[in-house]
This record gives structure tokens, C-alpha cells and sequence, in this order.
């Protein structure tokens, strides 16, 4: 019951009192917890918020267009050669691609 208190307390004062929370407020509950997700969960945890955002065909992929507005949104920007690395001549890129160039030894599933 503690931490379902603690939930709706992070909600209310660091969110908008959805009964949601977003990754930074959930990074919050767990340091009120007593925990602290290492910084590439957190980055992979962005990443794909951003990436489901666009994604709504749900196909795994998206455009070269969308890229930088998804790094972007994620905290990491990307310069036009970075996207053109990462796409590597292919017109889409997939997610479990771009976790592998920004969240090494990615592991981290839905």
C-alpha cells in the first residue's frame, strides 16, 4: 500500500494527476523509493516513448523525416550525418537499430 501512496503523491505534485506518470516521474517515485535506474534504462525507456509517438503504423520503423523529431524529444539530438549513419542507405529505421547506437548492450524489451 506504501508504494500506491507514493505513486499518487508523485503524480499529483510532480505530474498532472492522470494516474499516470511519465519516465521522469517515474525516475522519481523510484528515488523516493530508494532505487535509481541507470541512465541507458532511462534513455531506452525515452527513446521508445518517442519513437511509439511516431510510429503509428506499428511497424517498428520510421523515416529518416522523423528521426531527429524523435531523438530530439529523447534529449539527443541528431546532426543530418548522424541520421544518415544510422539509416545506413535504407529509408527506414527500426527501433531495436537506434537502441544500439545510443543504449549499448541493449537488452530492454517492451
Amino acid at each position: 500500500m506504501v508504494y500506491a501512496e507514493l505513486f499518487l503523491k508523485v503524480d499529483s505534485e510532480c505530474g498532472n494527476g492522470d494516474g499516470t506518470l511519465t519516465v521522469d516521474e517515474f525516475e522519481k517515485l523510484l528515488i523516493i523509493c530508494g532505487h535509481r535506474l541507470q541512465e541507458k534504462i532511462l534513455l531506452a525507456a525515452k527513446i521508445r516513448r518517442a519513437f511509439n509517438v511516431y510510429n503509428v503504423k506499428t511497424s517498428g520503423a520510421v523515416t529518416g523525416k522523423e528521426l531527429p523529431a524523435i531523438m530530439s524529444s529523447a534529449g539527443h539530438p541528431l546532426s543530418e550525418v548522424q541520421i544518415q549513419e544510422l539509416q545506413g542507405g535504407e529509408e527506414n529505421l527500426d527501433l531495436e537499430k537506434a537502441l544500439s547506437v545510443y543504449v549499448p548492450n541493449n537488452n530492454l524489451r517492451n
